[in-house]
């Protein structure tokens, strides 16, 4: 049964698209992803313009899952370690995608 590391990476089509709406390279290494994730929402602003505020909260009993939640004045990110900047990349990517005609 062929594997993924049967098949060479290559990038698709949808995976150019979305990584286009990230940041190219972070200023510098992150020491953690709670920090990846505030430096991909700065990235994401500078490409992008204006964003509403982001929160992030760590709640370490939800691993590598994710909650977002928006009001009239935020949107708050809540996850685990990993699930803090899973849920930073699923919430950039939406926006994206809702701002293309």
């Amino acid at each position: 049964m062929p594997t993924n590391k049967d098949t060479p990476a290559t990038p698709t089509a949808f995976s150019k698209t979305w990584l286009n709406t990230l940041t190219p390279q972070l200023p510098k290494q992150p020491e953690t992803q709670e920090q990846a994730a505030r430096m991909e929402i700065e990235g994401y602003a500078a490409l992008h313009g204006p964003q509403p505020a982001i929160r992030l909260e760590t709640d370490e009993s939800l691993g590598e899952a994710y909650a977002i939640a928006e009001n009239n004045r935020e949107v708050i990110i809540r996850g685990g370690k990993t699930g803090i900047l899973y849920g930073t990349y699923a919430y950039l990517l939406g926006r994206a995608a809702r701002s293309v005609p």
